[in-house]
């Protein structure tokens, strides 16, 4: 949980100037049509997630923030346009402060620089759907019973989740698949394995026992432990060094075949 202590907000969609006074209580807005009422929960949903809900959607061909964040006059200077928040964490018993410039919705200035502080602000500004628009309350209202789940899950932004579930399970399926051929391959690997070196079960000791006597017949040294990264031809193939050819292993070994 957050809460507002002060607010500042200048060159913010109609507001040209605006100090607020919250000292961590509850409040709510109130005034004419036209007046900024709108316009302040936007500067402070600016400020906590770089972001102004009511420019996008279905039916704001997606305005953009740098273009229609700032106020009228200041179109062209965004850099005059910035909120910042006074703010307490209850959960951590600290206070903080975060200034966000509309020319740069995604580097906030945040004080102090305190990770707690700073993973409390980004878990906010992952959850956009901290406010809620007249326009989004009066669809909620509006829309047909057997669409007002799916109107729900617009609002929360839980249509994103979907699509990155949708997306995680593309993966997964791939990667599943992947799997089973790999590991066919591995096993058909094994089975060849077994049937060259001739061991009845593909065990380690099986496996030593199978190379060190075709190692000795090249006179080479036994392998002590076979591991993940083991050789087993290591030594065959070093350079400016020939096995020495041992004829007696060998005919001993054709005799017994």
């Amino acid at each position: 949980m957050i809460k507002i202590v002060a607010a500042h907000i200048e060159e913010v969609r109609g507001i040209r100037k605006l100090d607020i006074r919250l000292d961590q209580a509850t409040f709510a807005i109130s005034g004419p049509n036209g007046s900024g009422k709108s316009g302040v929960i936007d500067a402070i949903e600016f400020a906590l997630t770089g972001q102004i809900g009511r420019l996008t959607g279905p039916g704001t061909k997606d305005l953009s923030v740098s273009e229609h964040g700032p106020h009228v006059d200041k179109v062209k200077f965004p850099d005059a346009a910035f909120v910042k928040l006074e703010v307490y964490f209850p959960s951590l018993k600290k206070a903080a402060s975060i200034t966000r410039q509309v020319s740069a919705p995604k580097k906030p200035v945040i004080t102090p620089k305190d990770p707690a502080i700073k993973a409390a602000f980004d878990e906010i500004a992952s959850h956009p759907e901290i406010t809620l628009s007249r326009r989004e309350i009066l669809r909620l209202i509006l829309v047909e019973p057997t669409k007002r789940s799916d109107e729900i899950q617009t609002i929360l932004k839980l249509d994103a989740v979907g699509q990155t579930r949708g997306a995680l399970n593309t993966a997964h399926n791939r990667l599943q698949t992947a799997l089973k051929a790999t590991e066919g391959q591995a096993l058909s690997s094994r089975d060849t394995l077994a049937r060259h070196l001739n061991i009845g079960e593909f065990r380690p000791e099986e496996i030593l026992t199978s190379v060190n006597a075709r190692r000795q017949t090249l006179n080479l040294p036994e392998i002590a432990k076979l591991a993940a990264d083991t050789k087993l031809d290591q030594g065959l193939s070093e350079p400016g060094k020939d096995p020495d050819f041992n004829k007696q292993a060998v005919l001993r070994d054709l005799n017994a075949v």
